[in-house]
Formats: structure tokens, C-alpha cells, sequence
């Protein structure tokens, strides 16, 4: 069985954590968690973080940085992706 590890979501600019799973296996679980706890994740870090699949169903994640993210078949329906 696979501990699991203490994951944050930071800013990008400040590196304040946005949001903090101690029970998320990875990135991909930590961002559905954050999405369905409606977390706050503008300017959020995910620089390569592989979301593929993941369901960020009306994720707020207005000017998060995302290059080299994989969002392949994420659910990003009513997700606020707009840049700053």
C-alpha cells in the first residue's frame, strides 16, 4: 500500500499555499479535491503537473500557470481559466 503524501497547490508569484491534501496520492488527486472542496487556486503553480483525466469541474483557477500541464480529457467545464 502506498503512503500518501502531503501535497500543496502554491502561488505562482508568492509561493503562499493555496492549498494543502495530506491524503491525495497525487497532483491529479489534490486538484479534484481542490475543485470539489471549491478551493481558491488563482495563480496557482502547475508547471508539467500531469491532470490528465482529472475532473476540475469549475475549478477557479484564474491566472494559474499551466505550461507543460497535461489537461488531456480533464473536465474543465465551468472552470475559470482566464490569464491575468
Amino acid at each position: 500500500m502506498k503512503a500518501n503524501l502531503k501535497i500543496e497547490i502554491t502561488h505562482r508569484s508568492t509561493g503562499a499555499v493555496l492549498y494543502k491534501s495530506e491524503s491525495a496520492a497525487n497532483m491529479k488527486a489534490a486538484m479534484e479535491a481542490a475543485a470539489s472542496d471549491e478551493a481558491d487556486l488563482e495563480g496557482a503553480y502547475l508547471y508539467g503537473a500531469d491532470l490528465r483525466g482529472a475532473n476540475l469541474r469549475g475549478a477557479y483557477l484564474y491566472g494559474a500557470y499551466l505550461e507543460g500541464a497535461d489537461l488531456y480529457r480533464a473536465n474543465l467545464y465551468g472552470a475559470d481559466l482566464s490569464l491575468d
